[in-house]
């Protein structure tokens, strides 16, 4: 369960890039 822990980071960061595009998309 540790390895969720240490890849909860780096998707939160995906998630957030992911959010910039979408609200860049939707203007």
């Amino acid at each position: 369960m540790a390895g969720l822990r240490v890849l909860r980071e780096p998707v939160r960061a995906v998630v957030d890039a992911l959010r910039d595009q979408a609200a860049e998309l939707a203007g």
